[in-house]
Protein backbone atom coordinates (compact mmCIF):
# COMPACT_ATOMS: atom_id res chain seq x y z
CA UNK A 1 0.00 0.00 0.00
CA UNK A 2 2.78 2.41 0.91
CA UNK A 3 4.64 1.57 -2.31
CA UNK A 4 1.57 2.31 -4.42
CA UNK A 5 1.21 5.61 -2.59
CA UNK A 6 4.71 6.60 -3.74
CA UNK A 7 3.88 5.74 -7.35
CA UNK A 8 0.64 7.66 -7.87
CA UNK A 9 -1.00 10.88 -6.82
CA UNK A 10 -4.25 9.12 -5.97
CA UNK A 11 -7.62 10.80 -5.88
CA UNK A 12 -9.77 12.82 -3.52
CA UNK A 13 -13.21 11.27 -3.05
CA UNK A 14 -14.32 11.00 0.58
CA UNK A 15 -10.97 11.14 2.36
CA UNK A 16 -10.02 13.99 4.68
CA UNK A 17 -6.38 14.30 5.84
CA UNK A 18 -5.54 11.12 3.99
CA UNK A 19 -4.74 9.56 0.64
CA UNK A 20 -6.85 7.32 -1.59
CA UNK A 21 -5.49 5.27 -4.47
CA UNK A 22 -7.13 4.85 -7.81
CA UNK A 23 -8.79 1.44 -8.23
CA UNK A 24 -6.22 -1.31 -7.78
CA UNK A 25 -5.68 -4.52 -9.75
CA UNK A 26 -7.41 -7.26 -7.75
CA UNK A 27 -6.27 -10.11 -9.99
CA UNK A 28 -2.63 -10.33 -8.86
CA UNK A 29 -1.24 -13.13 -6.69
CA UNK A 30 -0.48 -10.79 -3.77
CA UNK A 31 -4.20 -10.21 -3.18
CA UNK A 32 -5.36 -13.78 -3.91
CA UNK A 33 -5.54 -14.80 -0.20
CA UNK A 34 -7.57 -11.68 0.63
CA UNK A 35 -9.96 -12.21 -2.29
CA UNK A 36 -10.41 -15.86 -1.26
CA UNK A 37 -11.28 -14.78 2.30
CA UNK A 38 -13.72 -12.13 1.04
CA UNK A 39 -15.54 -14.72 -1.03
CA UNK A 40 -15.62 -17.26 1.81
CA UNK A 41 -16.81 -14.79 4.43
CA UNK A 42 -19.43 -13.33 2.12
CA UNK A 43 -20.79 -16.83 1.43
CA UNK A 44 -20.80 -17.56 5.19
CA UNK A 45 -22.68 -14.32 5.84
CA UNK A 46 -25.25 -15.17 3.16
CA UNK A 47 -25.73 -18.61 4.73
CA UNK A 48 -26.05 -17.16 8.25
CA UNK A 49 -28.72 -14.69 7.16
CA UNK A 50 -30.51 -17.15 4.87
CA UNK A 51 -29.80 -15.12 1.75
CA UNK A 52 -30.84 -17.10 -1.31
CA UNK A 53 -28.31 -19.73 -2.31
CA UNK A 54 -28.08 -18.87 -6.00
CA UNK A 55 -26.70 -15.41 -5.41
CA UNK A 56 -23.73 -14.67 -7.64
CA UNK A 57 -21.47 -11.79 -6.72
CA UNK A 58 -18.36 -10.27 -8.19
CA UNK A 59 -15.71 -8.10 -6.66
CA UNK A 60 -15.86 -5.10 -8.93
CA UNK A 61 -13.24 -2.79 -7.52
CA UNK A 62 -11.01 -1.98 -4.61
CA UNK A 63 -8.78 0.82 -3.50
CA UNK A 64 -6.47 1.82 -0.68
CA UNK A 65 -7.08 4.51 1.92
CA UNK A 66 -4.16 5.72 4.02
CA UNK A 67 -5.30 8.21 6.62
CA UNK A 68 -2.90 10.29 8.66
CA UNK A 69 -3.51 10.85 12.35
CA UNK A 70 -6.86 12.61 12.59
CA UNK A 71 -7.76 11.52 9.06
CA UNK A 72 -11.20 10.22 8.21
CA UNK A 73 -13.64 9.58 5.42
CA UNK A 74 -16.87 11.50 5.02
CA UNK A 75 -20.15 9.57 5.12
CA UNK A 76 -20.98 8.37 1.62
CA UNK A 77 -23.03 5.71 -0.17
CA UNK A 78 -22.15 2.67 -2.24
CA UNK A 79 -25.64 2.22 -3.64
CA UNK A 80 -26.74 -1.27 -4.59
CA UNK A 81 -23.50 -2.88 -3.49
CA UNK A 82 -22.09 -4.87 -0.64
CA UNK A 83 -19.07 -3.12 0.85
CA UNK A 84 -16.21 -4.46 2.91
CA UNK A 85 -13.23 -2.91 4.68
CA UNK A 86 -9.95 -4.66 5.45
CA UNK A 87 -7.51 -2.95 7.80
CA UNK A 88 -3.94 -3.80 6.80
CA UNK A 89 -2.61 -2.03 9.88
CA UNK A 90 -4.20 -0.07 12.70
CA UNK A 91 -3.48 0.88 16.27
CA UNK A 92 -5.85 -0.18 19.06
CA UNK A 93 -8.90 2.12 19.28
CA UNK A 94 -8.53 3.26 15.66
CA UNK A 95 -11.18 2.86 13.03
CA UNK A 96 -14.60 3.62 14.47
CA UNK A 97 -16.02 2.26 11.21
CA UNK A 98 -19.75 2.76 10.84
CA UNK A 99 -21.76 0.95 8.16
CA UNK A 100 -25.33 2.11 7.74
CA UNK A 101 -27.90 0.27 5.62
CA UNK A 102 -29.82 2.90 3.71
CA UNK A 103 -30.84 0.53 0.88
CA UNK A 104 -34.37 -0.09 2.14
Amino acid sequence: CLKIKTLEAGRAVSNKNGWQSNDIDLSGPALAPLITQLRLRTRNMCDAYAVRKNINFTIENGWININQQGGWNTPHCHLGTFSAVYYVWAQPNQGALQLVDRDH
